[in-house]
């Protein structure tokens, strides 16, 4: 199931991502943003991340496709 992060963390794409409505590639593409956008990671299912973008949206993005936006892995 999803767990929670303790806090929230800020993270970046990568590369150009696609954020979907759950958590797999079986899910509808809600956005595709840029390398080096700015999202906020919540919680994770196995390999995916739940975050919002700057607008409010929420949604998932595989963890291959992110870093810390303090530029540690």
């Amino acid at each position: 199931g999803e767990r929670a992060f303790a806090v929230p963390v800020a993270l970046s794409t990568t590369a150009r991502s696609n954020l979907r409505s759950g958590p797999g590639t079986n899910t509808n593409v809600i956005a595709t943003v840029d390398a080096g956008t700015a999202l906020t990671a919540y919680a994770y299912v196995a390999e995916w991340i739940r975050v919002t973008l700057a607008d409010g949206r929420t949604a998932w993005v595989h963890q291959g496709l992110v870093k810390s936006a303090s530029g540690a892995p």
